[in-house]
């Protein structure tokens, strides 16, 4: 999808995609990717997840990258957070949010890459770039906590996009991937008019 689809998206406060809640993943399984060695996390395509409060409350320095300034400033804002600005760059002590295209951000290193269905609103043909990135943003010592949807056959042509089982195996290896949590779902209101069955949620570990 191209950047302004999600810019009106925002803009018209279209974003069924964003929940309220902490991922109830990210809650339960949190202790299985976090090392006392992570000092910080990089959240992609951050919109305002309340996620990213949850992980800064753990003492991790978070850092998201956003398109839209609307979601950055409603992410300080709902959540009562004091920020500055310089640039493109929204701060806190705890949480740096990055206004800029994903991938034209400049390359750092980070402990944990939270990737919470950031993948499945990506184009599909985008999909090797997209990790291409992130690899780069990855030390020897990182863990990429991603969750997406799947579904065995179905390629929708609108987000969220989902992906078919063992194409994270494909790219990152089998050696280098550990399933944490999968189980049955129902589709996004948005794709009801396909397939009800076959539906997954899938939260992976990866490592280089």
């Amino acid at each position: 999808m191209e950047n302004s689809y999600w810019l009106k998206k925002w803009e018209q406060n279209d974003i069924g995609f964003h929940k309220n809640d902490t991922h109830p993943y990210l809650l339960n399984h949190f202790s299985s990717f976090i090392k006392d060695t992570h000092n910080n996390v990089f959240v992609p395509l951050c919109g305002k997840t309340i996620d990213m409060v949850y992980l800064a409350q753990k003492k991790l320095h978070v850092t998201g990258v956003e398109l839209s300034e609307e979601a950055i400033r409603a992410f300080f804002n709902e959540n009562s957070i004091d920020f500055t600005i310089n640039s493109n760059v929204f701060s806190s002590p705890q949480v740096d949010l990055i206004q800029e295209d994903l991938f034209k951000i400049k390359v750092n290193k980070y402990d944990l890459i939270y990737d919470r269905a950031s993948f499945i609103a990506i184009d599909p043909n985008k999909r090797n770039q997209y990790w291409d990135k992130l690899k780069i943003l990855m030390h020897e010592k990182s863990y990429y906590f991603l969750i997406l949807l799947e579904h065995i056959d179905i390629m929708t042509k609108r987000p969220p996009f989902p992906v078919t089982p063992g194409l994270v195996y494909d790219y990152w290896g089998k050696d280098k991937v550990n399933l944490i949590h999968q189980e049955k779902v129902i589709p996004p209101p948005k794709h009801s008019d396909y397939d009800q069955e076959g539906w997954t949620e899938s939260a992976y570990i990866i490592e280089l």
